[in-house]
């Protein structure tokens, strides 16, 4: 089964130049965030900037995933909505399909159940007011005050969403591991898919990211590293990914800067990867491996 599969693209130094890389490198979709990552400074095209992306690399995607900016929380007291509303304009002008955020943490609300609510209330009002993205909640590996580390914050989210088949996640497999589930035994993997299923539900998961990293299970830490030169490895990952519940998800990197030539090696390995079809649902205990 051909799957699909992108890249995380640097703004260097433009969204122009990002496109024509991912065209490059022969993706269907690709990421990326609307910030420079050398300087932190917004993107701001022009109008012809825009229209010219628009006319010239839009067509060449099925899906576009803008990777919101850190400094959005909106689990806690004080969010950038200023930062927010600049991203996800922007992003309905290029037609992107999703929103990918961090959930964020319950800073200055003092509880976890505080910060959930606070989320819930912050979704609730996104998906009532645009309809013309997918919102995306992607899990985390740090733990404490933070939302999303620990997948069933995301159960207990959903219960206070008004329309929750509205709302999409998107498992991040260092962030998993580096959180406290076990990616790397069979065992492990299988009781992250299973829980996946009872706490949010595979249909809501619209991408995964499939990322290595040199942390071990349960340090809280975000770190990528080179694929394959992680704890996790292509072995793991790629048994991860080929598992049935994710035969139809699409994949994408996240890699640290590298070399475009040593980036389609990588691409061209995932490629290779053998995919298999639907599975009979297993019957497992859900649980948190390490």
């Amino acid at each position: 089964m051909k799957k699909t599969i992108g890249i995380h693209v640097r703004l260097c130094p433009s969204l122009d130049t990002a496109a024509q890389k991912a065209i490059r490198l022969g993706q269907s979709l690709f990421q990326c965030f609307f910030m420079q990552q050398e300087t932190g400074s917004p993107l701001r095209p022009t109008t012809h900037e825009i229209n010219t992306f628009i006319r010239e690399y839009r067509p060449f995607f099925s899906q576009l995933f803008l990777h919101g900016s850190y400094l959005i929380n909106l689990s806690g007291a004080r969010n950038e909505h200023h930062v927010l509303k600049r991203e996800l304009a922007l992003a309905k002008r290029l037609f992107f399909t999703h929103m990918i955020l961090h959930p964020g943490s319950a800073k200055g609300l003092g509880t976890k159940e505080a910060g959930i609510d606070q989320l819930a209330r912050e979704i609730n009002g996104l998906i009532k007011r645009e309809r013309d993205i997918v919102f995306v909640l992607e899990n985390i590996a740090q733990a404490g005050l933070s939302i999303g580390g620990d997948l069933h914050d995301f159960k207990q989210l959903l219960e206070k969403i008004e329309r929750p088949e509205q709302l999409a996640f998107c498992i991040d497999t260092a962030h998993a591991h580096s959180y406290g589930y076990d990616l790397v035994t069979v065992q492990g993997r299988e009781l992250f898919v299973d829980l996946v299923a009872h706490v949010i539900g595979w249909d809501r998961v619209v991408l995964v990211h499939v990322n290595d990293t040199h942390q071990v299970c349960g340090v809280h830490i975000d770190q990528h590293c080179v694929l394959g030169e992680g704890v996790l490895g292509t072995a793991s990952l790629r048994e991860f990914v080929c598992l049935p519940e994710l035969s139809h998800k699409p994949l994408l990197l996240e890699l640290p800067e590298l070399p475009e030539e040593q980036e389609l090696a990588l691409l061209t390995v995932v490629r290779g990867w053998e995919f298999t079809g639907p599975l009979v649902p297993r019957e497992k205990e859900v649980t948190r491996s390490c």
